[in-house]
């Protein structure tokens, strides 16, 4: 009676960017009648609701059609050609990263109305809801020490409570209900100065 294989776990994990796929590799198994592997995977830790099977000698393998924002759990089993499968390797997560927002920008003419803060609405992947932004805010490069959250996609500048002649950086993030916030958009700078001055 032949023994249940026992995999060396997964090594790697990674993404694509934004694109909801993730490659995993593992560590080839040495039986002589090995035929293949089976990775799992679901948003539940070892309750897994999908799975696909990759045949010998291949140790690696692109899964798409992620959801952004969720996190998956995985685990790879390995079989023989008599179809004896083993055990769940080592279980690996990851979240999927959410999109950042694309485009940024401080809207307003001098001497007129108070310039605002805009970016584009969001239509959140499937499954998720749009709980709001975060606005974060410094006086360097790439430091932010306030945090603003609105669900507004642009807010004048004279409601942010800035000091006058200060150059300020601004990033923006999507909020979503589960918690999880996207990847900073890209930096933008303003020298603030009161509106109509």
């Amino acid at each position: 009676m032949k023994k249940l294989l026992t995999l060396l776990g997964l090594v790697f994990l990674t993404t694509f960017a934004h694109c909801a796929a993730i490659t995993l590799s593992w560590s080839p198994n040495q039986e002589e009648d090995l035929s293949g592997y089976r990775i799992y995977w679901g948003t539940t830790s070892r309750a897994y609701g999908n799975h696909r099977t990759v045949l010998t000698p291949n140790t690696q393998v692109t899964l798409d059609g992620l959801i952004p924002g969720l996190t998956y759990y995985f685990a790879v089993t390995a079989f023989l050609s008599d179809g004896l499968e083993s055990g769940y390797s080592q279980e690996v997560q990851h979240l999927v990263p959410l999109p950042p927002i694309r485009a940024l920008a401080v809207f307003g003419v001098d001497n007129g109305p108070p310039k605002v803060l805009l970016w584009p609405a969001k239509t959140p992947p499937l499954g998720l809801s749009l709980a709001g932004y975060e606005i974060h805010i410094g006086t360097s490069p790439g430091v932010y020490d306030r945090v603003i959250r609105t669900r507004d996609t642009a807010v004048a500048l004279n409601h942010m409570d800035l000091s006058e002649g200060v150059e300020y950086f601004f990033v923006v993030c999507y909020r979503y209900s589960n918690g999880v916030v996207s990847p900073r958009s890209g930096e933008v700078s303003h020298i603030y100065r009161e509106p109509g001055l």
